[in-house]
C-alpha cells in the first residue's frame, strides 16, 4: 500500500464470499459447516500470505483483504477460488484498486465500496475486476472477459467489469460439477476439518511433486538461432547454449518482474516488491518490499539496494532485513528545483559514489558520497545524454535520445558522444555500448568516444547487460536476445517468440522477462487478405478519443469514427465541406442562431464485441463524457466550451448538459451564444461516438484489458466507423479492420491496415524500397521537403511527370513565424517591419525545423489559403531602402538546447545583420511567459501555431495574439482580427484570406516563413492515394490495392 498525496491509501482491495453458504450449512449441519469454514479459512489466509495480502476483516464466510498492486489481489484471488473447490465449494471475488481511508487498522472509503459492489456481480468461481485494476495488470498474464457496465449500488457513476478468464496462457479451471461438489463435501468431518484420505504417504508425495512443480518449471530450451517453447514471464537460459534452465508460474512473487539486474550470483527482480532469484537453479531466496511509489532503475551492491525515485530522489535499502537505511531529497541536497519532483530516474554506483539524473535544466547528473548523500560533484547543463545510467571498467556511461556520455570519475571530466536515438547503456569489455530501438543497432563505443563498431541486432534493440566478455541485447519487437562478443564481434541469436522486455546477465546464464503473446514485427506478418502495411511515426495512444491527441490518434480516428458531420475523402477544396454522415441532414438552425437540431439516421452500430446501435442518446452520452471534468486537461473543453450548461455541468452543479437533449432520433444542441465554427469544432475526433456502456474517460484511459481475438494488446473502444482497432500495443503498433456494423458508404475494401511505429523513418524507407512494406509516413529530415525521396518522387518530379509518383506531402495545418514587437520600437515602425521582412531568406529559416518555406500567415490546409509558390527570394535592395540607413540593435528570445532553435537564431542574425539590424539571441525557457509579462525585454520571437479544424479567422488569432504578447500587435491588426469574428460562412473565409494576404505584405506583425510537412513515401502497390486537409495524412479509409499494370 502506498500514501497518496491526499494522505490516503492507494491499494487494491480484494472480497472473497462463498457461494450458496446458506444451503451448504443446512446441508452439513453446525459442527461440519464449522469445520467446513475453518478450512476455508485456512486456505484462503494461506493464499493471502503467499501473495502478499493483508486481512482486514472476515464476515463469516468472506474475506476483506488489501494488496500494494492489483496484479497480487488478482492472483491471489484466482489461486484461492481454484484451491477451495477441494473442499467441494465454490467463491466468488471481486477486485477494485484506489485511495482508501484508513479507519483505525481497515479501509474505507468509495474504493472499499466498489470493490465489495464488483463482487457481488459474480458467480461462482468468478474473479471480477475493475476497469481500473484490469489496467494497472494489464501485461502480467491475465487474460479478460468483459462483464458489460454496471450501476453499482451506493456509487454514484457506473463501472465496466471484466471477468478474469484465463492465467498465463491457460484458460482457469471450470466450476464444480453438482456430483464432484457433493462428493468433496461428504468428505467433510467436524472435529479436525481433515478428510479422510486412504493413502496418505502417497498423497503426500504427489503433493510435494505438485508444489514443486508449481513453484519452479524446469524446462529444457534450444540455442542458436532456434525458437524454443518459452512461457511467459521472467526465464533464465543457459548462456552458451540458450537451453531454459527455469522459468516462474504467475504465482511466483518473481513472475510479475518488470527489471532485473545482476549481483553476487542473484538476480533481482523489481516487481511490486524486489525479489532474489537464485542464478542457477531460479529459486526465490528473499522478498523486499520496496516503500517508493515511482521507483525507477534499481541498482544492488553489495547488501544495499539503491532505488532511483521520480519524486523522492534517492532511497537507500539494506537488503539483509529490508529497512530503509536513508533517503536523499535531491532538490534539498543539491538545490536547483527539477521539473516535476525530483525527475529522477537513474542511477549508478560505482568509483566511491553513486551517480543520479535529474532532469534540471538541459540535464544533470549529480555524483553523492555512498556514505553520507554529500555532494561530492554536480554536471550541469548536460544538453542530453544523462537520463540512462552505468558504470563499469572504471567510468560513467550516461545516453537519451539526445546521444551519450562518457564520465572519468578522476578527473570528472565529461566526453560526449553524438548518437542522437539512443537510450540503453551498459559498459563492459573496456567499451561503452548504447542502443537505438528505433534503428535496430547497437553502438560499441571506446574510451576515447569513438565508435569503434555498429551492430544490427534487431528491431526494438533496448536492454543490454554484460558478462562474461559478452554484450547481451535484448530486441523486444522481433522477441530475440543477441550476444555480441566485445572483442570478435561475434554474434550469437537467440529466439522466444515473445517480446523480449528486459534483460539481466552473470556468469554463464540470461534472465529475459518475456512480454506476453508474439512478438510485434510477429503479429503483423500474419496478417492475410488485402494488407496494407504503413510505417509511421505518429502515436495511437491512448485508444479513446475523448482523451487521444496528436496526428497519429487522430489519423487512426478518422478512419474508425462516424461522426454526425464528416469530412469527405477529397482534397481540399471539396475536403473542406463538412457532410452529414449519422445525420441524416444537415442540421436545422434555430432563427437566433444558437440551436442546432440533427436527425440521427438508423443503421450505424459500434464494431465487435459492443454491436450497439448509434442514436441521439450516444451523442448526448459521448459529448458529455468528453467534456467531464473528471478528465484532467481534458481537450474537449478547450475546443467545445459553449455548450449551453456545460460549465454547470462540469462544475458538478448539474448532472447532465442542459443545452444537450435527445427525443427520439432527434438531437438538439444549444449554444449560450451564436457561433461561425460550431460545426467544424463538433466534428473533432475527441466528439466522436462511443458506446454508452463505455467507463468515464479517466477510467477508461488504457481501458480494460481484454483479448481481441490473439490476447495480445489492451482493450480498444469500439468505434461505428468504417474501421474499427482490432488490436494494438502501446507505441508499437496499431491493426485496424473492416467494422461488419458499419452503415455508411464510405469505402473500405481491405481485409487489414497495420500501422508500425517506433522504427527509424530512414530503416522504414528501405523497408518499402525493399518491398516489404507499402509506405512511411513521417515528419522527419528523410522524407521532408527538401530530402532527395521529395526531389526524386516528389510533384515536379521527373517520376511525377512519368506517373510515377510516390512521395506525397500532406497538407500542411501548421505556421512557424518571426513575430516582431510593433508595439514599441524599432519595429513599431512598419517600414522596418517591411524591411526586415524582405531581408529573410526564408527557406533558410525553415531548413532547420525541416519545413516547407512559405511567405504567407495561412497554412495550405486552411480555406482561404493561397499559394506563394516559389516563395520570393530576400530583396536586400528594396529592403536597404526602407531602411533609410537606419542601424537598430534588437534582442531576439529562443529556447536553450534546442540545436534547430541555434540554427533558426543564426540564420536570423544573419539576414537581418545585412540591413543594419543587430540581433543580440537570448536563450531562456519560457519565451512567450516572460515576454508576456515584460520581465524580459525582447522585439522578436518565434510564434508557431495550428488548427485542427478549418477556420482560417480563428487560426489567424491563435498565430497573431494567443502566441505572442497582445502589446506586440498594431491596434489596426487587433481591429481588423475582431472584425472578422463577426462573419461566417464564405464571407468569413474570404475576408480572412484577404487580411492573410494583406498583413504578410505590408503591415508584417509577423513573418510566416515554415509550414511543417509530414511526407509520405508510398510503394505503387498502394492506390486509391488521398490526403483530405484534416484526414491527418494519407486517408486509411480510402487506400486500395492498386490493379497490377
Amino acid at each position: 500500500m502506498q500514501p497518496s498525496s491526499s494522505g490516503r491509501i492507494l491499494a487494491a482491495v480484494l472480497f472473497t464470499d462463498m457461494v450458496n453458504s446458506t444451503a451448504i450449512a443446512e446441508e452439513l449441519g453446525d459442527r461440519r459447516w464449522k469445520t467446513l469454514v475453518d478450512r476455508h479459512h485456512a486456505i484462503v489466509r494461506q493464499e493471502l500470505k503467499r501473495f502478499g495480502g493483508r486481512e482486514l476483516d472476515t464476515a463469516g464466510d468472506g474475506f476483506f483483504a488489501s494488496f500494494r498492486e492489483p496484479t497480487r489481489a488478482i492472483a491471489c484471488a484466482c489461486a484461492a477460488a481454484d484451491a477451495v473447490r477441494e473442499l467441494g465449494i465454490e467463491i466468488r471475488s471481486g477486485v477494485h484498486f484506489g485511495e482508501c481511508e484508513p479507519i483505525g487498522k481497515k479501509l474505507g472509503g468509495i474504493t472499499v465500496v466498489v470493490g465489495a459492489r464488483i463482487m457481488t456481480l459474480g458467480d461462482a468461481g468468478d474473479v471480477l475486476v475493475s476497469s481500473t485494476a484490469a489496467e494497472l495488470a494489464r501485461g502480467a498474464g491475465f487474460g479478460m472477459e468483459d462483464r458489460g457496465t454496471h450501476v453499482l449500488k451506493g456509487v454514484e457513476d457506473p463501472w465496466r467489469v471484466a471477468a478474469v478468464v484465463s492465467v498465463d496462457g491457460h484458460p482457469r479451471a471450470p466450476v464444480l460439477v453438482p456430483a464432484d461438489a457433493t462428493g468433496r463435501l461428504a468428505t467433510i468431518e467436524p472435529g479436525n476439518g481433515r478428510r479422510r484420505r486412504r493413502t496418505p504417504i502417497i498423497v503426500a508425495l504427489v503433493s510435494v511433486l505438485a508444489l514443486i512443480a508449481v513453484s519452479l518449471r524446469i524446462v529444457s530450451g534450444g540455442g542458436g538461432e532456434a525458437a524454443a517453447s518459452f512461457p511467459t514471464g521472467p526465464v533464465i537460459i543457459d548462456a552458451k547454449t540458450g537451453r531454459q534452465l527455469a522459468s516462474f508460474p504467475l504465482s511466483s512473487p518473481a513472475y510479475s518482474g518488470s527489471g532485473a539486474t545482476y549481483s553476487d550470483g542473484h538476480f533481482w527482480l523489481s516487481a511490486s516488491s524486489e525479489v532474489e532469484v537464485d542464478a542457477k537453479t531460479g529459486s526465490v531466496e528473499k522478498q523486499i518490499d520496496v516503500p517508493v511509489q515511482d521507483a525507477g532503475q534499481e541498482v544492488v551492491d553489495g547488501n544495499t539496494l539503491w532505488v532511483a525515485a521520480f519524486s523522492e530522489g534517492v532511497v537507500k535499502i539494506d537488503t539483509r532485513d529490508g529497512q530503509v537505511i536513508d533517503r536523499w531529497n535531491l532538490d534539498e541536497i543539491v538545490g536547483g528545483e527539477s521539473g516535476g519532483g525530483q525527475s529522477t530516474r537513474s542511477l549508478a554506483v560505482g568509483a566511491g559514489s553513486v551517480w543520479v539524473d535529474r532532469e534540471v535544466g538541459s540535464g544533470q547528473i549529480v555524483r553523492l558520497d555512498p556514505a553520507t548523500g554529500r555532494v561530492q560533484h554536480v554536471f550541469d547543463d548536460l544538453r542530453g545524454g544523462y537520463l540512462s545510467l552505468v558504470f563499469g571498467d572504471g567510468v560513467v556511461w550516461s545516453a537519451d535520445e539526445a546521444g551519450m556520455n562518457r564520465i572519468d570519475p578522476k578527473t570528472n571530466s565529461v566526453t560526449h558522444i553524438h548518437l542522437p536515438g539512443v537510450f540503453h547503456v551498459a559498459a563492459g569489455g573496456g567499451f561503452g555500448w548504447a542502443s537505438d530501438d528505433r534503428k535496430g543497432v547497437v553502438y560499441q563505443v571506446d574510451q576515447s568516444g569513438q565508435v569503434v563498431k555498429e551492430y544490427d541486432t534487431g528491431p526494438g534493440a533496448q536492454d543490454m547487460a554484460f558478462s562474461d566478455g559478452t554484450l547481451w541485447v535484448s530486441n523486444q519487437d522481433v522477441g530475440t536476445v543477441v550476444g555480441i562478443d566485445a572483442v570478435t564481434g561475434h554474434m550469437i541469436t537467440y529466439r522466444f517468440g515473445h517480446p523480449t522486455v528486459a534483460l539481466a546477465a552473470g556468469p554463464g546464464v540470461l534472465l529475459v522477462i518475456l512480454g506476453q503473446g508474439q512478438s510485434y514485427e510477429d503479429r503483423i506478418d500474419q496478417l492475410t487478405g488485402k494488407v496494407v502495411k504503413l510505417l509511421v511515426d505518429g502515436q495511437f495512444h491512448p485508444a479513446d478519443p475523448a482523451v487521444a491527441r496528436g496526428r497519429g490518434a487522430f489519423q487512426v480516428e478518422y478512419a474508425t469514427c462516424a461522426n454526425l458531420l464528416n469530412y469527405p475523402d477529397a482534397p481540399a477544396p471539396d475536403g473542406w465541406q463538412l457532410q452529414p454522415e449519422v445525420a441524416a441532414v444537415m442540421p436545422e438552425v434555430s432563427p437566433d442562431g444558437k440551436t442546432y437540431t440533427f436527425t440521427v439516421r438508423t443503421g450505424f452500430r459500434f464494431s465487435p464485441p459492443s454491436g450497439q446501435d448509434v442514436t441521439a442518446e450516444t451523442f448526448v452520452f459521448s459529448i458529455e463524457r468528453a467534456l467531464s471534468a473528471k478528465v484532467d486537461d481534458a481537450p474537449g473543453p478547450q475546443f467545445l466550451g459553449d455548450i449551453a450548461g456545460e460549465q454547470a455541468f462540469r462544475d458538478g452543479k448539474a448532472r447532465n448538459i442542459s443545452g444537450l437533449r435527445a427525443v427520439g432520433d432527434r438531437l438538439s444542441i444549444s449554444l449560450v451564444k451564436p457561433s461561425a465554427n460550431f460545426l467544424e469544432r463538433l466534428a473533432m475526433p475527441f466528439f466522436c461516438p462511443v458506446p454508452t456502456d463505455t467507463p468515464p474517460a479517466s477510467d477508461s484511459f488504457g481501458s480494460v484489458e481484454r483479448d481481441l481475438g490473439n490476447g495480445n494488446g489492451p482493450y480498444a473502444i469500439p468505434s461505428d466507423g468504417p474501421y474499427y482497432v482490432a488490436d494494438y500495443f502501446e507505441d508499437e503498433y496499431t491493426i485496424l479492420r473492416p467494422n461488419p456494423n458499419y452503415g455508411g458508404t464510405r469505402p473500405r475494401t481491405l481485409d487489414a491496415i497495420a500501422l508500425r511505429e517506433g522504427v527509424d523513418p530512414s530503416i522504414a524507407v528501405g523497408r518499402v524500397q525493399t518491398g516489404g512494406w507499402d509506405g512511411v509516413v513521417a515528419y522527419d529530415p528523410v522524407l521532408g521537403p527538401a530530402s532527395a525521396l521529395a526531389t526524386t518522387w516528389g510533384p515536379g518530379s521527373e517520376a511525377a511527370a512519368n506517373g510515377g509518383q510516390r512521395y506525397y506531402p500532406a497538407p500542411g495545418l501548421y505556421v512557424d513565424a518571426l513575430a516582431f514587437n510593433a508595439g514599441e520600437p524599432p519595429f513599431s515602425d512598419s517600414s522596418v517591419r517591411k524591411a526586415a521582412s524582405l531581408a529573410l531568406d526564408r527557406a533558410a529559416l525553415a531548413d532547420p525545423f525541416n519545413e516547407r518555406p512559405t511567405s504567407q500567415l495561412l497554412p495550405s490546409g486552411q480555406p482561404g489559403y493561397r499559394s506563394s509558390e516559389p516563395v520570393p527570394a530576400p530583396n536586400l535592395a528594396q529592403a536597404k531602402a526602407l531602411m533609410h540607413g537606419r542601424r537598430f540593435t534588437v534582442r531576439l528570445a529562443t529556447y536553450p538546447g534546442c540545436e534547430e532553435c541555434t540554427r533558426w537564431a543564426e540564420n536570423v542574425m544573419a539576414n537581418l545583420a545585412r540591413i543594419g539590424i543587430r540581433v543580440r539571441v537570448s536563450e531562456v525557457d519560457d519565451v512567450l511567459g516572460l515576454a508576456k509579462s515584460r520581465s524580459r525585454h525582447f522585439n522578436l520571437l518565434n510564434s508557431f501555431s495550428g488548427l485542427d479544424y478549418p477556420d482560417p479567422v480563428t487560426f489567424l488569432n491563435g498565430l497573431l495574439v494567443d502566441s505572442e504578447p497582445t502589446s506586440w500587435l498594431p491596434k489596426s491588426v487587433r481591429r481588423a482580427l475582431a472584425h472578422l469574428d463577426t462573419l461566417s460562412g464564405g464571407v468569413r473565409v474570404a475576408a480572412a484570406s484577404d487580411l492573410a494576404d494583406r498583413l504578410a505584405t505590408n503591415d508584417v506583425p509577423a513573418v510566416g516563413f515554415g509550414v511543417p510537412v509530414i511526407g509520405q513515401y508510398l510503394s505503387p502497390r498502394i492506390g486509391c492515394r488521398v490526403s483530405p486537409p484534416f484526414g491527418y495524412g494519407i486517408d486509411l479509409t480510402a487506400l486500395c490495392i492498386a490493379p497490377i499494370g
